[in-house]
């Protein structure tokens, strides 16, 4: 038979009564008194602890472009409770965060199952930036894992096509400028030496 109360249950055996009480069990064993008045009683008791949550990011740290975006693995787990857990994000830098895809602000939070969860990090400035990630199960534990990131402004690449030309005799000259991650324009001086007429389109 199953009895089921709100601080402890049983469970009746032939030659034994369990008694189940959270956190700890207690396994009582009763035996029957023989026909000369002989009597055994047995118990043991076994103490049961929670689960312990582990939380890692997988690597810790990366190194990027501005505007690039840095990933990570968020490992989460807890023997015996492949649940869902709650993510909370702090932000110390300027930049944005998704996890599993989804935008997370500082402060904010998301919920990820058990196992592994994809990290994304994209700086807006250059500098350290560290995400720290706190993680929390439905039993009350938490634990905390960092991601840091350090963002290098990109160099400006340019070239200048070499040329040679006849006197009098025009000559295109082809200049690339270029800069991981830039959308914007560039501002372009242009000194010149020696004898002659320069145009500059593009």
């Amino acid at each position: 038979h199953h009895y089921d109360e709100p601080l402890f249950y049983y469970r009746q055996y032939p030659n034994r009564i369990l008694l189940i009480k959270p956190p700890r069990f207690i396994i009582a064993e009763f035996y029957f008194t023989d026909s000369y008045g002989q009597s055994k009683q047995a118990g043991v008791t076994i103490d049961v602890t929670q689960a312990p949550l582990t939380v890692s990011a997988t690597p810790a740290s990366a190194t990027v472009y501005t505007k690039a975006t840095a990933t990570s693995t968020l490992a989460v787990s807890e023997a015996e409770h492949p649940e869902q857990f709650t993510v909370g994000a702090t932000i110390a830098g300027s930049g944005s965060l998704t996890i599993n895809g989804s935008p997370v602000g500082s402060g904010g939070s998301v919920s990820v199952n058990g196992g592994n969860s994809s990290i994304g990090y994209t700086p807006a400035t250059a500098g350290q930036h560290t995400i720290t990630l706190n993680v929390s199960d439905a039993h009350g534990q938490t634990q905390a894992t960092t991601f840091t990131v350090t963002a290098n402004e990109p160099e400006i690449e340019a070239s200048v096509t070499s040329a040679s030309t006849y006197k009098s005799m025009p000559r295109e000259i082809v200049l690339n400028i270029d800069k991981p991650n830039y959308t914007g324009s560039f501002s372009t001086t242009i000194q010149q030496s020696g004898n002659g007429s320069l145009v500059f389109s593009g």
